[in-house]
């Protein structure tokens, strides 16, 4: 037996029902906990087919409807078809009036070919404006519920703004936007804190703003070129002069505004660099100080070096001992070995690293002169790739070629022998490989390099393990000293 309150309820929206016969199901719908939705109440006659009890689980439940029960908003479902015909529900939440809860849901399924015209058709009767005023309460809260999501996203619209703002006014950095005739359309407000200006005095002189450093027309041509293309360039540099009349130096990143295959505009970020140009400078200017001075040291050296060699020659020459004068000879020609080193380096761009290949033909050159080579008896070959090493490991190895070269001109071409010497140097793999070979005599029967008394050869075997290699030879028709030592190429 149903409760008295119930019945009243049913009895009441049953007639509401009947007001339109376009009305073909009026309902309440509750939902359990675990989402069920269920028949709270059905105006349907208990002895129709069509008839659900109250707690009778209603399957058919869409998104939209269970979305009711969580927003507490009304909506308006359909045109639904199904085997009465097509269909429009209205759904509208009924709340609890302490907690606000939503307990139920209200629907009506009416005809979707004619339940707007019905409804406006029945409005004089007092039932038929209750059902028209439901109706149009329904429209009302959907269209409050667009209303809603409208100002919520004017709102998120609005917070977003307000970030971008927050960002763009607390950065170190100017912004700026401009037309591709470069009117200035935005600037930000650090440029009060970076060149002194209001943003309004700015916008104004801002053509005034830019120095007659020409890398400001460097920068000018990025930004056409930025313009034509529609592509965002490298980061560049200009010079800017502060309201105080002070330099300042600014890094510019920018990009174009594109649409339809059209820059329309640029925008752009200024970071003040000038600190960084000044150190920059300060190291510059350092550097070139500590060059100069490098290069007067080597100047003279070089010539303390020449004086070296000259007295060393005056004394060779003096010298009634020949023993001592062939000593002081080689003496000289090691020195003079180094001394053209200095020259290269002082005559060169580079003030550390030395080209072997020019090196290497200089010491062939002077070695040749000093012993007297010049009728052509002795031919001078050479095979010499271009090497570029540090001077330090190039004054080692022009000391190795100097006594191995000297070596073969005083034993190898007795009496004025004719013969070819043939100077190499290569790379092999992780090995820089330097051979000097003749023609000549062959070395003595029972020759060692290890039990050797010559300076000159004893010199060479010590620079060469010095650079992480060793000194070898192999005699035959020919004679080949080899020094090979880590590779030494920059």
């Amino acid at each position: 037996m149903a409760a008295p309150g119930f019945m009243r309820l049913r009895d009441r929206l049953a007639r509401a029902r009947k007001v339109n016969p376009k009305c073909r199901f009026l309902y309440l719908l509750g939902q359990k906990r675990d989402g069920t939705v269920f028949f709270s109440l059905d105006t349907e006659p208990a002895d129709s087919e069509d008839y659900s009890p109250p707690g009778q689980a209603f399957p058919e439940a869409s998104e939209l409807l269970l979305s009711v029960f969580v927003s507490g908003l009304a909506v308006v479902e359909g045109p639904i078809s199904d085997r009465w015909g097509d269909w429009v529900s209205a759904l509208v939440p009924l709340r609890h009036p302490d907690t606000g809860m939503v307990v139920a849901v209200l629907g009506m399924d009416v005809d979707a070919n004619a339940w707007g015209w019905d409804v406006a058709g029945r409005c004089a009767l007092p039932v038929g404006l209750a059902s028209f005023v439901l109706f149009l309460g329904i429209f009302i809260v959907v269209l409050n519920r667009n209303f809603s999501i409208i100002r919520a996203q004017e709102q998120s619209i609005k917070e977003s703004e307000k970030d971008r703002r927050r960002i763009i006014e607390n950065s170190t950095n100017l912004f700026y936007s401009h037309t591709p005739d470069h009117v200035l359309t935005y600037l930000s407000p650090q440029v009060e804190m970076l060149l002194g200006y209001t943003q309004e005095e700015a916008l104004v002189r801002w053509t005034e703003l830019a120095t007659d450093n020409p890398v400001n027309e460097r920068g000018r041509e990025i930004t056409r070129h930025a313009i034509d293309t529609g592509k965002a360039q490298l980061p560049h540099e200009l010079e800017l002069r502060h309201k105080n009349g002070k330099s300042v130096w600014m890094e510019v990143r920018e990009g174009p505004v594109v649409e339809d295959g059209k820059t329309i505009a640029i925008v752009g970020a200024l970071t003040d660099i000038s600190a960084r140009k000044i150190a920059q400078e300060a190291l510059a200017s350092s550097l070139e100080e500590k060059e100069m001075l490098l290069r007067e040291l080597q100047h003279r050296v070089k010539n303390s070096l020449a004086i070296i060699t000259a007295i060393t020659q005056l004394e060779a020459n003096n010298s009634g001992d020949p023993a001592v004068c062939k000593a002081l000879q080689s003496l000289g020609g090691r020195i003079r070995t180094l001394s053209e080193l200095y020259t290269l380096l002082y005559k060169s761009e580079q003030i550390r690293d030395i080209s072997l290949e020019r090196y290497f033909e200089l010491i062939c050159e002077f070695v040749m002169e000093a012993h007297t080579v010049r009728d052509g008896s002795i031919a001078l070959k050479r095979r010499i790739i271009p090497i570029v090493v540090d001077a330090k490991h190039a004054s080692t190895l022009g000391l190795i070629l100097n006594e191995l070269l000297t070596n073969a001109l005083k034993h190898a071409f007795p009496g004025g022998r004719p013969g070819t010497i043939t100077v190499s140097l290569t790379n092999e793999g992780d090995e820089t490989v330097l051979e000097v070979e003749n023609d000549g005599e062959r070395l003595p029967e029972g020759f060692e390099l290890e039990r050797t008394r010559g300076l000159g050869l004893e010199l060479a075997k010590i620079l060469a393990i010095q650079l992480g290699g060793s000194l070898t030879y192999r005699s035959g028709e020919r004679t080949v000293f080899t020094a090979r030592v880590r590779s030494l190429e920059i």
